[in-house]
């Protein structure tokens, strides 16, 4: 499931104009595709769930045939639903006729005929962002069953073999549709025309349109790059080499041959597959109840990895998601404001009194569509991290868990800018919170945005008191495994510099006398 949907702005250099977009049609539908988005991540979260406690039988009840009869259904329904829409804007423009089998559309984007583009109706590049964020709804969805239906031969039998409405071989039609090469060409010629005309969005990005801006950003995943990238291959992808494919998928694991190792690794590199964690393989909730109950101290900040086929990677950097622990009543008291006044007196604290004292519910987490508290053993990950401010004052722990209790309830920061104080999104949350901590930012489409490695990188060894660290790497959990102590900063800095470059961190002299 989608945690947290931090990323980078589409850029635009180029002056342009999009005056005539209906600026009410466009929120409608961005209204009506979050729905929709927010539909397929449940139904992919509910099929996981469902592997999870019945992915190991042999045997599949009466009752169990019911429950997946009902997550087809439910598939079909919101493909339905997603096609209807899709059809309600002509992209008819979109040519992908059989002269394509032999064209390499990704040469580079300068390829495409800005004049052309440029001839387009503010309809039609209306219809491009629909139907790209439409057919990457449907990819993603087809992804996440095929991997897991891939890795299952039980449920890809089940797929097979139940009846829904008068239909059967769903993972047959599945497979059929993942490879079609139509789909795939349609979905990148449009990404990349609508990457031609991005000079004409420029305005409305600049006025603060935040409903095309949240749409553009859904878009900027590995999927939609991998489409881009691969649409030649699979123009140039012919029946033969499909039904090959298809025939060494659908089969149980066996041996490969020589020639079925080759076309596997061709279908590995096409799709992007690689590096996709399979489904089940995530930190068991024993081990998270264990960290909220054992390990975390309120002000803790929490970072996490969600590297599973749910949804697509949309975060760029290591970590994923960032969150804030609150604790439990017992665990706050003693805490005192910068006044003098006891933490559990403050009102915000006082009214979610209840749901931290008779929930597990202790942990602030901005997510789509906006703030709550989440207990940290319902997520499915697969990496976790506690980072500890040891040397901050605990008055302004203090402060900290209330301005986080204050961002409950409201809504996501699709603006994704670290100075709007009223929204934000998981990496702003200690942004806000942690006074006079320097936090590593960037700038983009005229916004300073922070990810969740801006947050992570300003971890240090435990107990090192490493300059510029405010926060130490207390707990860490790699690849669903606990990490000895003695080894996890070297993997935890290791990680980091690869992808967020570790050392490159704003000053911090961890001295907060003025803030207290």
């Amino acid at each position: 499931m989608l945690r947290c949907m931090y990323g980078l702005l589409l850029t635009f250099g180029m002056s342009g104009s999009l005056a005539a977009l209906d600026e009410e049609k466009l929120q409608h539908f961005a209204d009506t595709f979050w729905q929709l988005d927010s539909r397929s991540s449940n139904q992919m979260e509910d099929v996981a769930n469902w592997l999870e406690q019945h992915g190991n039988v042999e045997v599949i009840d009466a009752v169990q045939n019911d429950a997946v009869r009902s997550m087809i259904r439910n598939y079909y329904s919101l493909y339905s639903e997603i096609e209807a829409l899709d059809k309600s804007y002509d992209r008819s423009f979109v040519k992908i006729g059989w002269t394509a089998v032999f064209e390499d559309l990704y040469d580079d984007v300068t390829g495409i005929d800005e004049e052309d583009v440029s001839k387009y109706s503010d309809e039609q590049v209306m219809a491009l962002l629909v139907g790209s964020l439409l057919d990457q709804m449907v990819f993603e969805h087809l992804r996440f069953y095929f991997v897991v239906a891939s890795q299952n031969d039980s449920f890809k039998k089940k797929l097979d073999e139940i009846e829904v409405d008068g239909v059967k071989d769903h993972y047959t039609r599945l497979v059929n549709n993942w490879m079609g090469r139509s789909q795939r060409m349609r979905f990148a010629k449009s990404l990349k025309y609508l990457e031609a005309s991005q000079s004409r969005l420029d305005t409305e990005i600049q006025a603060g349109n935040l409903a095309l801006q949240s749409l553009l950003m859904r878009l900027q995943t590995s999927l939609s790059d991998d489409m881009k990238k691969r649409s030649a291959f699979w123009g140039r992808l012919s029946g033969h080499f499909q039904k090959y494919l298809f025939k060494l998928e659908i089969r149980n694991h066996e041996r490969l041959s020589v020639a079925e190792y080759w076309v596997s690794r061709v279908f590995g590199n096409a799709v992007g597959a690689a590096n996709v964690q399979p489904i089940l393989k995530s930190i068991p909730k024993a081990d998270l109840d264990y960290i909220r109950e054992n390990v975390l101290m309120p002000g803790d900040v929490i970072v996490e990895k969600t590297p599973g086929a749910i949804t697509d990677t949309f975060i760029p950097g290591h970590w994923g998601h960032v969150a804030v622990h609150v604790g439990r009543p017992d665990q706050l008291e003693g805490f005192m404001l910068k006044d003098g006044t006891p933490l559990l007196n403050h009102p915000l604290v006082q009214k979610y009194l209840d749901v931290l004292q008779n929930t597990t519910k202790t942990t602030v987490e901005a997510v789509r569509p906006g703030v709550k508290l989440e207990d940290i053993a319902h997520w499915r990950i697969g990496d976790i991290a506690v980072l500890r401010a040891v040397n901050y004052p605990k008055e302004l722990i203090s402060e900290a868990i209330v301005k986080s209790l204050s961002y409950v309830g409201t809504k996501y920061d699709f603006s994704f800018d670290v100075n709007s104080e009223d929204r934000v999104v998981c990496s702003e949350l200690p942004f806000q919170a942690f006074k006079g901590i320097q936090f590593r930012t960037a700038k983009s489409a005229g916004r300073h945005t922070i990810g969740p490695d801006d947050v992570a990188v300003l971890a240090g060894q435990m107990g090192a008191n490493m300059p510029n660290r405010p926060f130490e790497l207390i707990h860490f959990i790699h690849k669903t495994k606990t990490v000895p102590q003695e080894s996890q900063f070297e993997l935890y800095r290791e990680l980091l510099e690869k992808d967020s470059r570790y050392e490159d961190v704003p000053a911090n002299d961890l001295d907060y006398s003025k803030w207290q």
